[in-house]
């Protein structure tokens, strides 16, 4: 998750910076149910922190 928000758009021009805090998952036979709890600061300081949840294959090879 790191690596996906370091590689947007404002986050390689330095206006937004993602801090990746805490991971939770659930396994399933075939995919991970993941919660992401993610800090997001602005280049003036400001900041906020909230949740993003993403369904990841077990499969390496396979995009969802």
């Amino acid at each position: 998750m790191t690596k996906y928000l370091d590689d947007r758009p404002d986050s390689k021009s330095g206006k937004l910076h993602f801090d990746v805090q805490d991971v939770t998952y659930f396994e399933d036979s075939t995919f991970y149910l993941c919660r992401f709890k993610v800090k997001m600061t602005l280049a003036n300081g400001q900041d906020t922190t909230g949740i993003m949840q993403k369904k990841l294959s077990k499969n390496p090879l396979a995009v969802q």
